[in-house]
């Protein structure tokens, strides 16, 4: 499964809009005896800029990420790793999360100008 959930959480009544989509994609796999979830999951926190132009997702919020690992997924990092921007990275919002299967050899190499995210790399292998 390839993810790109909502970063739009701070607008008004969508607040719980990536939680719910973390829920849903945790709901919509249950039953499969292997998934593979990969994407970029925005978890951000907001707050407004200290500045006009400033960025408001100055930091990241790994916390949301225990959602899979508590439905019985493996994640590639729980937070600790910044993804994003490639350039000057800051943000830990890129994942690889799994279920039924064993992941090694987690990477996030330079990808140069591939891309503005870095890359998560594994190997897995079935249970």
């Amino acid at each position: 499964v390839q993810t790109h959930l909502d970063w739009g959480n701070y607008f008004p009544g969508h607040e719980q809009d990536r939680e719910d989509q973390m829920r849903t994609l945790i709901e919509d796999f249950k039953n499969e005896p292997r998934v593979v979830i990969g994407g970029d999951f925005n978890t951000l926190k907001w707050h407004p800029p200290a500045k006009k132009g400033g960025n408001p997702w100055e930091t990241g919020n790994p916390e949301e990420f225990q959602v899979f690992v508590k439905a019985g997924y493996t994640l590639a990092h729980a937070g600790e790793v910044m993804t994003a921007p490639t350039h000057k990275p800051k943000l830990p919002i890129d994942n690889v999360m799994v279920r039924g299967f064993r992941m090694t050899d987690v990477a996030f190499p330079d990808c140069g100008r591939l891309g503005d995210h870095l890359p998560v790399c594994c190997t897995l292998t079935e249970e």
